[in-house]
């Protein structure tokens, strides 16, 4: 069955006496947005669709803006729009429907479904199939469909470059004024923009995930960024005023906030996808210069063709155990909080007016543009936090030794235990009377590799993380925990899907910490020191669990939920002996 939609439309202004809303009416091109959204609250637009396009654009739009609102709604009513496309955006709000509605709808069916028909648009792929493939894409994500998503994010990847959207602007004159084009050729190419860099960030956060080089060239991206014009985003402005508009770089917070143009915020995410790359690439130097394999037969000089790449400085010949030793390493990190510190404070979004969804005709009105706004700044500096673990789960001597990253963990290391920062424990502590675990260990990199790659594989698992970055993973944690508090009141429905891939990682990092904590104590169990530490480290981990454990009626964590309890969180999280010698 399917329930009404739990949105209203306002009374809207103007006349409508005699305007057909029968599923054969015709909408005249001058038709204004009452008109519009009159005919699409009629029986004329089906209400699964009118549901699945509500809720896209209210829970969706922020995170991938690659519509305009007004000619989106206006091709729906008129049948425009391509019925892959429709059922596509249906599977991907398929949860928040049947939460907000109570209808039931075969998630599982209807995204397979989705994902036969994608094979029948290869061959004359329109903009519409491309963000069909994209929304798709991310559905695979936000489902934990990995093999699905690496496969349709290099898909959208191979469409935008055999397009040529990679090159858009190349032959075109940006400094063009609106007279050069029309109106509808300018959102077409906004459109093509924005569904690039769409896609460039699917392309970029895969290839961080599985250890693989982008499918798009940044050497062959010429294209610009969306404009920052915030009247794209309003449902009832068919047209904004001033086109084309540009992205400012140098704008200031306070311009962001009155504006609350959604653009900077998508940008922004662009901007740490492009660190992401940097750090994929430099990760896989290092580990290239590492290897056996790179004096071995597979590189050679005498054949042109596989000769070894120029070595990082400083060469990994010099026993450099510290990816701190390498500037590049030092630089990245650099850029990541440099990045974070440039974002607009969530809370601070909220001190002006914000509020979410309830009229559909006040979509991308300046309220609630800022709650929208408010949604995406709070979710980008989640996302800093798990780039900046992954980045720093690198930093270990198992990472320069593949012999050490074979090894078991609990195998006693020669290393002494320190205190480092407000690291009290250090990732690379020894575990008194340890056993090793070479069962668990390998169920646990079994069912990693399902989603990561084998270099994260280690890093998720890795008990040698050097003392500072283990520092940092920890600052960065709790920092994150912080953020999280003066957030409290946003609804969890407004995280998005890679919102519980932040807060795994961050678990992982809380459930190595809270073991050592524990092994340090059974052997200075006086130390108050140590009881404070992993009470602090025991309080994170709670509250992220519950959180994560909370995303599940949104999007599908129960991958990432098996891979905790295989870790024992829960018995780590809500042990009455918080100083009992739990082993992982």
């Amino acid at each position: 069955p399917v329930a009404p939609s739990p949105y209203v439309v306002a009374p809207l202004q103007g006349p409508d006496a005699g305007l057909d809303v029968g599923p054969g009416a015709r909408l005249s091109p001058g038709a204004g947005m009452d008109d519009v959204l009159r005919l699409f609250f009629s029986e004329r637009v089906a209400a699964d669709t009118r549901n699945a396009v509500i809720s896209y654009f209210d829970y969706f739009y922020g995170r991938i803006p690659i519509f305009h609102p007004a000619s989106f709604v206006r091709r729906i009513v008129m049948g425009d729009v391509d019925p892959l496309l429709v059922d596509t955006m249906k599977a991907y709000t398929a949860r928040v429907v049947m939460r907000q509605t109570g209808c039931t709808i075969d998630v599982d069916a209807l995204t397979t479904s989705v994902r036969r028909r994608l094979l029948t648009g290869l061959d004359r792929p329109t903009i519409d199939y491309v963000r069909a493939v994209v929304l798709a894409s991310a559905l695979s994500g936000g489902e934990s469909k990995f093999t699905s998503y690496n496969s349709l994010a290099c898909l959208a990847s191979s469409l935008v470059t055999r397009l040529g959207w990679h090159t858009l602007d190349l032959q075109l004159d940006t400094s063009a004024d609106s007279q050069n084009v029309t109106w509808d050729e300018w959102v077409q190419l906004e459109i093509k923009r924005r569904t690039f860099w769409a896609v460039y960030q699917l392309d970029s956060y895969q290839s961080m995930m599985a250890d693989r080089p982008l499918t798009i060239d940044p050497a062959r991206i010429y294209i610009a960024t969306p404009g920052s014009d915030h009247t794209w985003d309003d449902i009832t402005v068919p047209q904004i005023l001033h086109w084309p508009t540009r992205h400012n770089p140098a704008v200031a917070r306070d311009t962001v906030v009155r504006t609350a143009a959604l653009s900077y915020t998508f940008i922004e995410l662009c901007n740490i996808m492009h660190i992401v790359c940097r750090m994929n690439d430099f990760l896989w130097s290092v580990k290239l210069s590492i290897s056996a394999r790179i004096r071995g037969p597979a590189r050679t000089p005498d054949i042109p063709f596989l000769r070894p790449p120029p070595r990082p400085q400083p060469d990994a010949a010099d026993s450099v155990r510290s990816l701190f030793d390498y500037p590049e390493y030092r630089r990245i990190h650099d850029a990541l909080v440099a990045w974070r510190d440039r974002l607009v404070p969530a809370e601070l979004v909220a001190k002006s007016p914000c509020t979410p969804l309830t009229d559909f005709s006040s979509f991308g009105s300046t309220e609630n543009r800022r709650f929208t706004m408010r949604v995406r700044y709070f979710c980008l500096r989640c996302y800093h936090t798990a780039i900046l673990l992954l980045l720093h789960f690198a930093n270990r001597p198992s990472f320069f030794d593949p012999v050490l990253a074979a090894r078991p963990r609990d195998t006693p290391t020669s290393r002494e235990p320190s205190v480092h920062s407000t690291a009290s424990v250090s990732a690379s502590s020894p575990t008194p009377a340890s056993t090793p675990v070479c069962e668990e260990d390998s169920v646990l990199r079994s069912l990693l590799s399902a989603v990561f790659s084998e270099m994260l594989n280690d890093g998720y698992l890795a008990d040698d993380i050097v003392d500072e970055s283990w520092a940092i993973c920890l600052d960065e944690i709790f920092s994150m925990v912080d953020h999280l508090d003066r957030n409290s009141d946003i609804p969890i429905d407004r995280c998005d899907a890679s919102i519980s891939f932040c807060l795994f990682t961050s678990i992982t990092v809380l459930i190595r910490h809270v073991k050592k904590c524990r092994s340090r104590l059974a052997v200075d169990p006086a130390s108050a020191h140590l009881k404070t530490d992993l009470e602090r480290s025991t309080s994170a981990l709670r509250r992220m669990w519950s959180m994560l454990k909370d995303l599940g009626f949104i999007w599908s964590v129960k991958g990432m939920e098996h891979l905790l309890r295989s870790m024992q969180v829960e018995e780590i999280a809500n042990a009455a002996d918080l100083f009992s010698g739990l082993s992982l």
